[in-house]
């Protein structure tokens, strides 16, 4: 593999991820929106790690009533994600971006799924 895509694939994992080269990305965290029973709430962070990486998107979960952070990321999108809405007490949808990853060592990994559109 040419050094370059070496590079480029190094960039857009750390765009996923939340670091780069710098080891400081900028996170937006949206408005938290609560799962239909009222146990869960979760959010959009758009993750902005610089000129030379896309956004991600991580989908923040935790119990409700938590304030919700970067430690809380449940989910990976590639690209900016415009919204997300709870489908039943389990289960979110995710609007735009390209779904990358679940975090499976996230404590509700085995609780909650998510879905794109």
């Amino acid at each position: 593999m040419p050094k370059q895509s070496i590079l480029i694939s190094a960039l857009l994992l750390g765009a996923c991820d939340g670091t780069s080269l710098s080891g400081k990305c900028g996170h937006d965290i949206r408005s938290a929106v609560t799962s239909p029973d009222g146990a869960f709430s979760a959010a959009i962070d758009i993750v902005d790690c610089g000129a030379t990486t896309d956004y991600a998107t991580w989908i923040l979960v935790d119990e409700a009533g938590n304030e919700l952070g970067p430690d809380d990321r449940f989910a990976v999108f590639e690209g900016q994600s415009g919204s997300i809405e709870w489908t039943s007490s389990r289960a979110l949808t995710v609007y735009g971006g390209e779904f990358v990853s679940l975090d499976e060592s996230h404590p509700q990994s085995d609780v909650l799924s998510v879905g794109s559109e």
